[in-house]
Order: C-alpha cells, then sequence, then structure tokens
C-alpha cells in the first residue's frame, strides 16, 4: 500500500493527485472520476471509472417496495458491484434510478446487464451506457 500525500485544494476547487497513484491506478488526462461524499465520516472517495469496464444504467421502475431491491439482487447475482446509485421518485407510479456497475465481462457485460435487468417485473424503460 502506498503512503498518503498531503495536497492543497487550489482557488478552483481542484487538487492534484500525485503521480504515483495516477500511475498506479491507471488513471490518464480524460479518466472520469467518482467523487462522493462519505458524510458520517467527513471523507471523500475517488474512483476512476475504468474505461471499458463500467456501465452506466438509467431506468425508470414502478415505483413499488422491493423495486430497486430486485435489481439490485440481479446485479449481485451476475456480479455486477454498484459504483454510485442515485434514485428519486417521479410520482407516485415512477422511480427514476441511476447507477455505475463494474463490468466483469468486456466482451458481453453490457449485453448480460441489458438482458438481466430488462427481463425483471417493474422495469418501464431502460438505457445502458458503456463508459
Amino acid at each position: 500500500m502506498q503512503s498518503p500525500n498531503i495536497v492543497k485544494v487550489d482557488s478552483k476547487g481542484r487538487i492534484l493527485i500525485p503521480v504515483r497513484f495516477r500511475e498506479g491506478m491507471g488513471v490518464t488526462q480524460g479518466t472520469e472520476m467518482i467523487i462522493a461524499p462519505d458524510d458520517q465520516n467527513n471523507h471523500l472517495r475517488v474512483l476512476p471509472i475504468s474505461k471499458d469496464c463500467t456501465a452506466e444504467i438509467r431506468m425508470l421502475l414502478s415505483n413499488m417496495p422491493g423495486s430497486l431491491a430486485s435489481v439490485a439482487d440481479a446485479l449481485s447475482a451476475n456480479s455486477f458491484n454498484i459504483l454510485l446509485s442515485e434514485s428519486r421518485s417521479m410520482g407516485e407510479d415512477l422511480a427514476e434510478w441511476r447507477i455505475i456497475v463494474d463490468v466483469p465481462d468486456r466482451n458481453n457485460g453490457v449485453d448480460t446487464l441489458t438482458d438481466v435487468i430488462s427481463g425483471i417485473n417493474g422495469v418501464k424503460s431502460l438505457d445502458v451506457i458503456k463508459k
């Protein structure tokens, strides 16, 4: 494990990620990153989105108990790890869920992901974008 560095935030709110960390994580110019707050511990988590290894999913679901859990269970059963999740109610009948997942199989992962989710009762629309 690499030892930590202390970095400063500049006037525009940017931080510099030391080169040894970027190289170790395969981060290059243009790499997309997830920055997630951990409010309980007052921390930020920074996760690089690996090219061809992640997908963004946007879906509309029936707004009923268990809808999100059904999708999450199906993802887990097929070895997809959820990296980021945002959901919101869109009235009484619909909920929107946006997630970013690790795709375990670079070649067939997005097709498998689409098949797994589209077959779940309550999924009204689905858009999967390979990153």
